[in-house]
């Protein structure tokens, strides 16, 4: 796990909130006060995709879920020091919340400059 390095800003920040799983994730772990598990986070992630309880929900499409967040989306956001992932427990926790802020602000600001750049363009 690393800290947020600000130096490797708009790229790495974009790469961190690309997907939707990894914004669900960080969506969720802020909703529940900095603590979840897993299991919760796959709930979350299968229900806002499906727009269905996850009971109604194909075991197949769940476990696809399961398996993106365990191997791709946490440890992502594990190594830019956003959260802990234990993977023996399933505890996810929210380690640095100026990490997070540092890295939706970079996101928001590389964004903000290219609307105005477009904009700039078009009149």
């Amino acid at each position: 796990m690393s800290a947020w390095d600000p130096t490797t800003a708009p790229d790495t920040a974009l790469g961190i909130l690309s997907h939707t799983r990894r914004r669900a994730v960080v969506n969720t772990i802020v909703g529940n006060g900095g603590e979840t598990t897993r299991q919760a986070l796959v709930r979350a992630v299968v229900e806002e995709e499906s727009g269905q309880p996850i009971g109604d929900v194909e075991t197949g499409r769940i476990r696809d879920v399961h398996i993106s967040l365990y191997h791709n989306h946490l440890p992502k956001l594990s190594q830019h020091g956003i959260l802990d992932h234990d993977q023996e427990t399933g505890e996810v926790t929210l380690l640095d919340v100026e990490a997070l802020k540092a890295t939706v602000g970079t996101a928001e600001e590389t964004l903000r400059t290219s609307r105005e750049i477009i904009e700039n363009f078009c009149r």
